[in-house]
């Protein structure tokens, strides 16, 4: 798993590995603010999403392979992996 802080922490990238398939997705700000808070720190966003890394990862995956997925986490967006073009 590797998380990367976007527009200073507002924002997170996350992104690992999935049956040899690089997985990545948009942790976007108004899905922390109604998680995590309004104004809550970069810090405060990244254990959260270390906390929640389990519901984002089945998320990612249900998104790319078109299975269920938890309506709570249903504005994690999946995107390009680093590498991939």
């Amino acid at each position: 798993m590797k998380i990367t802080e976007l527009n200073n922490g507002r924002e997170f990238r996350v992104s690992f590995e999935h049956n040899g398939e690089s997985l990545a997705a948009l942790i976007p700000e108004e899905f922390l603010e109604d998680n995590v808070g309004d104004n809550t720190s970069s810090k405060e966003r990244g254990l959260w999403i270390e906390k929640n890394f389990e519901e984002i990862r089945r998320t990612m995956i249900a998104k790319s392979d078109g299975g269920f997925i938890n309506p709570s986490f249903g504005a994690i967006k999946l995107i390009q992996a680093e590498g991939e073009t």
